[in-house]
């Protein structure tokens, strides 16, 4: 909950994004004097908050429909920018909790054999833990894909930035 005491972002060194469920405000500082990121509670919610970029889909579609899952704001941006397929949703999971991202995907629908889900980790991830994860998942979704950038951190870069690896689960 924002109190008295907190301090709005100023649009000259910041962007702030708002939280799926209007729950959270993600706010990206460009100044160099502390957290680069800062989550400010709007409500409490005993949801697990996600951003998303909005897209519209038909769900009872047979076309394929991807699934793209990534810990952050800006990773899942440039996963829009550089990999749309057309078809698409994109969360981010605000952090690494790749599993409650899926959950919330099937929550809102996203079951079928037409369902690919590939999820985008940090290089500091644990492809094999998340693999084992996600084997739980398998039969619900038509294929599930795990993406690593294999010459940075993470996806959140310009596309001369990312190679990514594939692991199938």
């Amino acid at each position: 909950t924002i109190s008295k005491d907190t301090t709005m972002p100023n649009n000259n060194d910041s962007i702030t994004f708002l939280s799926d469920d209007k729950s959270v405000l993600l706010i990206r500082s460009f100044n160099d004097d502390g957290d680069r990121w800062r989550k400010l509670s709007l409500f409490q919610t005993g949801n697990k908050s996600f951003y998303t970029i909005k897209t519209t889909l038909n769900l009872f579609t047979n076309e394929p429909i991807i699934v793209n899952i990534a810990e952050g704001v800006f990773d899942v941006i440039s996963i829009y920018k550089h990999f749309d397929d057309g078809n698409s949703a994109y969360i981010a999971t605000l952090g690494s909790d790749y599993i409650s991202a899926i959950e919330y995907a099937i929550a809102k629908g996203f079951i079928g054999s037409n369902i690919n889900i590939r999820i985008y980790i940090d290089s500091d991830v644990n492809e094999k833990y998340i693999k084992n994860q996600l084997k739980k998942y398998k039969w619900i979704v038509g294929s599930i894909s795990i993406y690593k950038n294999i010459i940075g951190k993470d996806v959140g870069v310009s596309i001369d930035k990312i190679k990514l690896i594939e692991y199938k689960i």
